[in-house]
């Protein structure tokens, strides 16, 4: 094929070993028409070859690795000709470090945080954590999903490992949530279990004395008691305060009913079993407000509490009773409720009477099923907005209370039953005013908050406007000043682009006379410059001979030469030459004036 063609080819992937898998694409040439004879098809080049040229040429990148290309020739049969085919086999390989990474060991550390989840002491914060390690496998599994092919020949063994790994803290799930079942159902079955023991007596008991202290104790029920004890001490659930304040009072009624002489043996015997009750017994004692026994004042639907003392209501307990429907809190020495106590509703009938109740809560509203409501004999002076949501209330008493006035008037009296009633439904009406006019104050409010914010976004827009016009006029008066500088930056290159063009002409001129004058005066120059040659030469030699007859004469003169053969003759010639030089006028005027510069 030519170099400018390009095949397109898809292939099948098997993602059975996925990120792990090494994938083969098989490419065919062939001819359907031409058989052999006709068409003799040789491919370029061998394995090695393609696979060495391949090599050089791919840049591999993403997520797959270039392997090797095979080439293989076939011939088939058909219908009595032969037909070539050349098979281009590609083999790319998966990088798989980073699905490893990404996918791989995060399930791998969510089953690790499973398994570690059997360490929470608390079943419930267990329970939690172990759904929330599930939904961050199910994440993963759409991450999965996204990853693989739609279609595959075989099941991913990665898709069976995510799976298996799913099913094990499904059923890890499921353990905690059967043995959470199980512990709440032994716990409910030691409650039902416990029994108060009745009519202990010293003297129907086996006892044995000592001679020396005269103390008496139990031998056969005070070790059955304190085994008894012993057995749901050691229970999972004992950590529960509402089953160890059972414990309490069992422990409390069987000292009750012992002989004093019998206690300090007891007492002693049951120390030696579990040494910590007196130490939660003393917290519970230091609660304040807490009542020791709730369930023994309970009366059919009533729970009485009155006369007991309490300064806050114990809302944990009486939460506790869903059936005591009428509570009695008279008595007592509250200042106020707290809002947990509003979450009490399936109470009907409260009576809070001769108290030192200075307020309600703002959510008792949320007291929807009272119908019945003493406050007699405290120190409101107002109720909460929110007590119009009473809707079922249909008896209230307000007496002895400092209410304000328009409260007060509203009220009236509560003599009887019918005056109770009529109470109940004009202060509903009177709070149902009250919180109208609250609601419209506050829409007042939030009226007049979103207008200064409207006038505050409004001021801000005109700001960010007058910001606005301010940038775009100084960013006009930026690009006015730069476009100035160009423009005189581009006239400054004019006129230097036009100075230049000037200066050329000039030296283009200068150049064309300069031209012409050398032709006009080659000739000349020429004939000159031989003249001026030859003179220059003959003035060198001049003064060459000049200089060697001074110097021959400065030696015959000034030496001891002056008396030899050869310079005599020319000391005579020199004498008479200075002589005769002397008479010249010229030669004293000059000496004259040499004389006249010296003085």
């Amino acid at each position: 094929m030519e170099d400018d063609h390009k095949i397109v080819s898809t292939c099948t992937m098997n993602v059975h070993k996925f990120p792990f898998d090494i994938q083969t694409c098989h490419i065919t040439v062939s001819s359907i028409n031409h058989s052999d004879k006709e068409i003799n098809l040789v491919p370029a080049s061998n394995s090695s070859k393609a696979t060495q040229v391949s090599r050089e040429s791919i840049l591999t990148q993403g997520e797959w690795e270039f392997l090797n290309i095979s080439v293989s020739m076939v011939k088939d049969n058909y219908e009595g000709q032969t037909f070539d085919w050349i098979k281009y086999t590609i083999s790319v390989r998966r990088m798989p470090l980073m699905h490893f990474i990404n996918f791989q060991l995060p399930i791998l550390f969510f089953l690790i945080l499973d398994l570690a989840s059997f360490f929470i002491p608390d079943r419930g914060e267990k329970l939690c954590f172990k759904v929330t390690v599930l939904l961050g496998i199910s994440v993963l599994l759409l991450i999965l999903n996204d990853i693989l092919p739609s279609k595959s020949h075989r099941c991913p063994l990665i898709a069976t490992y995510v799976i298996v790994i799913f099913s094990f803290m499904l059923l890890s799930l499921l353990e905690t949530i059967l043995v959470i079942y199980l512990i709440n159902m032994s716990s409910e079955q030691d409650i039902k279990w416990v029994q108060r023991p009745e009519n202990l007596n010293c003297e129907t008991d086996k006892c044995k004395r000592d001679s020396s202290d005269h103390i008496c104790y139990s031998v056969v029920e005070a070790p059955l008691e304190t085994l008894m004890l012993k057995e749901i001490y050691s229970k999972e659930k004992m950590n529960d305060m509402h089953l160890l304040q059972m414990i309490l009072e069992e422990l409390q009624t069987i000292k009750q009913s012992l002989p004093p002489h019998t206690l300090k043996a007891r007492t002693v015997g049951l120390d030696c079993f579990f040494p910590s009750v007196t130490s939660e017994e003393q917290h519970i004692n230091m609660i304040k407000g807490k009542v020791e026994n709730i369930k023994d004042k309970i009366d059919g639907n009533e729970l009485d509490l009155s006369l007991s003392n309490l300064t806050e209501v114990p809302v944990k307990e009486l939460a506790a009773f869903p059936k005591a429907t009428f509570l009695d809190l008279s008595c007592n020495n509250l200042t106020t409720l707290t809002p947990e106590f509003c979450g009490l509703t399936h109470l009907i009938k409260i009576d809070l009477s001769k108290n030192q109740l200075v307020c309600l809560p703002e959510e008792i509203g949320q007291l929807i099923n009272l119908q019945h409501l003493d406050l007699y004999n405290n120190k409101l002076k107002q109720l909460p907005v929110g007590f119009s949501q009473l809707k079922s209330l249909k008896w209230l008493d307000l007496k002895d209370n400092p209410l304000e006035s328009t409260l007060a008037k509203a009220a009236g009296d509560c003599l009887d039953e019918k005056q109770c009633k009529q109470c109940a439904s004009r202060v509903l009406q009177h709070m149902k005013v009250l919180q109208e006019e609250a609601d419209k104050e506050r829409e007042r409010r939030l009226l007049k908050e979103r207008e200064q914010e409207m006038k505050k976004e409004a001021k801000q827009r005109e700001k960010e406007a007058r910001e606005r016009e301010a940038q775009k006029k100084k960013k006009a008066e930026e690009k006015e000043r730069k476009r100035k500088e160009y423009q005189a930056q581009m006239a400054a290159l004019a006129a230097q682009e036009q100075q230049k063009k000037k200066r050329e002409e000039k030296k283009k001129k200068a150049a064309q006379n300069q031209g012409k004058k050398t032709a006009s005066e080659s000739v000349p120059k020429a004939k000159r410059s031989i003249c001026s040659m030859f003179f220059s030469l003959l003035i060198k030699l001049l003064l060459l001979l000049i200089v060697g007859v001074s110097s021959v004469l400065a030696v015959c003169q000034l030496t001891e030469l002056r008396k030899e053969a050869f310079c005599v003759p020319l000391n005579i010639h020199f004498e008479e030459t200075v002589r005769w030089a002397q008479g010249l006028e010229v030669v004293q005027q000059v000496i004259q004036k040499m004389s006249d510069f010296r003085t």
